[in-house]
């Protein structure tokens, strides 16, 4: 990304997406430190989507690019964080609900 847009000028826009792909990895390191005060057994599933979200979009930007190399699939490369914002979002929520629910009963 930073390599095909050296020439541009386009300062800004590299820093919002810059953010935009790394704003799942970021919310999983949240979801580290807030796993911290969770029951030891219910923090694998932060984990395993720790290396779903590591492993899975370079498996769907690989077979994006692949498939089409001079014609890239730009709407791959832009649903995928915030697809996996959402999963995150959805296990880590779920996964401290039942965590604070098992503590409670």
């Amino acid at each position: 990304m930073l390599y095909s847009a050296r020439n541009s000028g386009q300062h800004l826009l590299k820093v919002l997406f810059t953010i935009w792909v790394l704003s799942p990895f970021l919310l999983l390191e949240l979801g580290d430190i807030f796993s911290k005060r969770w029951r030891v057994i219910a923090r694998p599933s932060l984990y395993w989507m720790m290396m779903i979200v590591a492993v899975g979009p370079l498996a769907i930007y690989g077979l994006a690019v692949l498939r089409s190399p001079e014609a890239i699939p730009t709407p791959v490369f832009v649903a995928t964080p915030p697809i996996s914002v959402l999963a995150i979002a959805a296990v880590v929520g779920i996964t401290a609900w039942i965590s604070r629910r098992s503590e409670l009963g």
